[in-house]
């Protein structure tokens, strides 16, 4: 993943955070480039993680929840005097339980003041004395944290009077923590990392380039490694798209169509779960469904994707999301996509498909689909429990492949993985 960047007003749970509260298997058919239930290695418990450059736009970005990692980070905005006034990042800390879910906010190895994007993210975390006087609160949240090593290396020259000057910065800059000894990078994360990448990581360097560089590798395995997951064997018609499933589905029906001189093509999954799936002891091991959309399929032609799942269990858990909440499904099963046939910036530069999630409680195919009592969509009910896969999608330039340009009920929902492709988020 080489570049992201964020041009929204609100952004929380987009991009990495696939929610793993219990172990997901799938077959070693090779060997595993994670480890344990980490399925998105190195970058499992970061809301989004650039290999690269994560650009945020400051300007429209008022509140910013989660956990973010990139080799560098930078603003495109130089927001400080037309900020939201209620701009806030980092305020949440932990969940209802008291567990840690957003600290630190950022985890980079550099932001780097000699460039104008740079400048202007150092800007948002290290106002001068004259603009604290002028803010209710910091930026950042004093509650949180960031790890940044470059700006680490310089404050610890920084004299009292430094400090002074730097005093919000100094409020939320960790100085006991490097990237690489920070709890994602560190212990068998970081052995696995340093493995699997062929790369020799040192936690004591200021240049954490070479953690970032490790896990652009790690991405690249762990793509290929869902992608061959999907593959068309040799009984199977390379024109079709593949489902596969574990034991804890009951079964699962693909039915595809491309009306004649029309220019899309219908894909709609039928999953069905088994009774009591949702029980403690039968959860440990939840329903998984790996679909690959293959590459030799009709790459011109709209795609519009639809996945039911029968007899579920639509019990949601609340996720607290900035000043406010949306619901979850707490027992809806793992969804894998590998998305083979995304090379480029099309379709999702302007995307005309629809992806849509349903739920049903039960097997009647005359049943009504559920609807949540609070209006969320389908798509952030399924969010946590999403990850789409883009085995073949690359970019060049200022290129990048663009999401949130679609309806509400149509937009792609869940975890993203792009390891050759910058990425711009919308709405």
């Amino acid at each position: 993943m080489r570049k992201i960047t964020f041009i929204i007003t609100t952004f929380i749970f987009a991009f990495c955070g696939l929610f793993l509260s219990q172990t997901v298997r799938a077959d070693d058919t090779t060997t595993k480039p994670f480890t344990d239930n980490e399925i998105l290695g190195v970058g499992s418990y970061f809301n989004a993680f650039a290999a690269g450059t994560m650009t945020i736009d400051a300007n429209n970005t008022a509140h910013l929840e989660g956990r973010y990692a990139s080799n560098i980070l930078e603003s495109s905005t130089d927001s400080w005097n037309a900020r939201n006034s209620d701009t806030q990042w980092g305020t949440i800390t932990s969940d209802a339980s008291g567990n840690a879910i957003g600290k630190p906010l950022f985890t980079a190895n550099k932001v780097d003041s000699s460039t104008t994007y740079g400048a202007y993210m150092r800007h948002m975390l290290d106002p001068n004395a004259r603009q604290r006087d002028n803010l209710a609160a910091p930026i950042v949240s004093s509650k949180n944290q960031v790890v940044i090593n470059n700006i680490q290396a310089e404050a610890k020259d920084y004299t009292d009077a430094d400090k002074t000057n730097h005093a919000t910065l100094m409020s939320i800059l960790d100085m006991d923590h490097t990237v690489g000894t920070t709890s994602d990078f560190s212990g068998t994360s970081g052995s696995k990392l340093a493995s699997v990448s062929g790369k020799t990581l040192d936690p004591s360097a200021t240049d954490a380039s070479a953690y970032f560089d490790a896990a652009a590798i790690q991405f690249n395995k762990i793509s290929q490694y869902y992608d061959q997951l999907t593959q068309p064997t040799s009984d199977d018609s390379t024109s079709e798209d593949k489902v596969v499933v574990n034991d804890h589905v009951n079964d699962a029906k693909v039915t595809q169509t491309t009306p004649e001189y029309q220019n899309y093509t219908n894909l709609t999954i039928d999953v069905t779960l088994p009774d009591n799936y949702s029980s403690d002891a039968n959860y440990k091991t939840p329903p998984v469904i790996m679909v690959g959309i293959n590459a030799a399929n009709a790459t011109d032609k709209v795609l519009n994707l639809t996945i039911k799942i029968h007899n579920m269990n639509t019990a949601t858990t609340s996720v607290q999301a900035g000043d406010s909440s949306y619901d979850s499904y707490t027992y809806a099963p793992y969804i894998f996509i590998n998305w083979d046939n995304v090379t480029t910036t099309s379709p999702f530069s302007d995307w005309q498909g629809s992806f849509k999630m349903q739920a049903y409680n039960g097997t009647d195919p005359d049943e009504s689909l559920v609807n949540s009592s609070n209006r969320t969509e389908q798509s952030q009910l399924f969010s946590s429990h999403v990850l789409n896969n883009f085995p073949n999608a690359t970019t060049s330039g200022t290129d990048t492949l663009e999401f949130g340009n679609t309806n509400e009920d149509s937009q792609l929902c869940g975890a993203m993985l792009l390891p050759n492709a910058s990425v711009s988020l919308g709405s």
